[in-house]
């Protein structure tokens, strides 16, 4: 029995170190080195540079879904990053895990220029406490949501040799979940190796461009913020409403206009212009917005937001979703975040 259950181990590492060998499929090192962004005065000196490493696990899309195809092909995977926060005995050090999407924008002999983006969770070592750390202002919780947003140019080497240099900013908060939360931000230069151990090569299928589909759509929404205004106080609940025009550029884009109505707890209701660029991967989609205030901003100088956020679309029709949807957004002021919405609403 003892013999066939290390015979079963072996058998399932076979398998999974296979599943990470196959054609297309990358490991890639990154070196980082970079400064923490804005608020200044907020932190804590004296203070070091940022420096870290991520390991990160890719394998590109062969167009065996219409996305693929549609998004020029791009490489998904999983990024694993440790770093430091500029001042140890505050801030401690920070370990995140996101999966991502890396996008092809052009194309040279030489290489590639992309785009990656990438969402997950972060587990940050030291954290606000009035006693033991009352000079961290940045979180408050050890876990938080993470985002990174990279642009980088990838050199060909070989078959099996990848060389990127590129920047990224990444931005850790718990959302004002619990205050204080200015959140950590950080601007990152890097050098990355990356290894293909079946090389890069792989089967592309191909497919007709969907070009059957209305060129405008329409959205109305409602969302509930979820925060702490207030250190001590309980949750808090902003209920938002929404109604927008869509443009569809073609089957991934589609850029938005529209209104915003907001009710904070304890304030007047806020209204505010809101404009939005959605993009589509058959049921998913990623939101990339930005709102101005033109009635009762909380607070002096929130003159703007932006949100960040996923949703889901049940249905899909010419390869395009449309109708009920549910989201989850980040929404902040500046780099600091205001709170985190759950939505949903319908796209006709």
């Amino acid at each position: 029995m003892i013999i066939n259950k290390k015979k079963f181990i072996f058998f399932i590492l076979i398998i999974s170190l296979k599943g990470f060998s196959q054609p297309g499929a990358s490991w890639q090192l990154q070196l980082l080195a970079g400064e923490s962004l804005i608020d200044k005065a907020g932190r804590i000196k004296p203070e070091t540079h940022n420096f870290g490493f991520s390991i990160d696990y890719s394998k590109k899309t062969n167009g065996k879904r219409y996305w693929h195809y549609a998004n020029n092909f791009p490489q998904a995977g999983l990024h694993l990053t440790f770093k430091n926060l500029g001042n140890d005995s505050i801030y401690g050090h920070a370990v995140s895990l996101m999966p991502y999407l890396e996008f092809n924008v052009l194309t040279h002999k030489l290489g590639i220029f992309q785009i990656k983006h990438g969402a997950g969770i972060a587990y940050i070592t030291k954290t606000h406490s009035d006693i033991y750390n009352p000079r961290n202002r940045l979180v408050s919780t050890h876990l938080n949501a993470s985002f990174i947003l990279d642009l980088g140019y990838r050199f060909f080497i070989s078959n099996k040799l990848d060389i990127k240099p590129g920047v990224v900013l990444h931005h850790m908060s718990n959302g004002g979940f619990k205050l204080p939360n200015r959140g950590v931000n950080t601007a990152f230069a890097y050098i990355s190796i990356s290894y293909y151990p079946s090389g890069k090569k792989i089967e592309i299928t191909d497919h007709e461009k969907e070009k059957n589909f209305p060129r405008f759509r329409y959205r109305v929404g409602t969302a509930f913020g979820f925060y702490n205004h207030r250190k001590g106080r309980d949750m808090d609940v902003n209920p938002q409403f929404l109604a927008m025009v869509f443009y569809q550029h073609n089957s991934v884009f589609r850029s938005g206009l529209g209104m915003e109505v907001g009710t904070p707890a304890n304030s007047p209701t806020q209204l505010s212009y809101y404009v939005e660029e959605e993009v589509q991967f058959a049921h998913l989609i990623t939101r990339y917005g930005f709102g101005a205030y033109i009635l009762n901003k909380r607070i002096s100088g929130e003159d703007f937001y932006s949100k960040i956020g996923m949703g889901y679309y049940p249905k899909i029709k010419n390869k395009i979703p449309q109708g009920l949807y549910i989201a989850a957004h980040l929404k902040a002021h500046v780099f600091t975040a205001a709170h985190i919405e759950l939505s949903t609403g319908y796209t006709f």
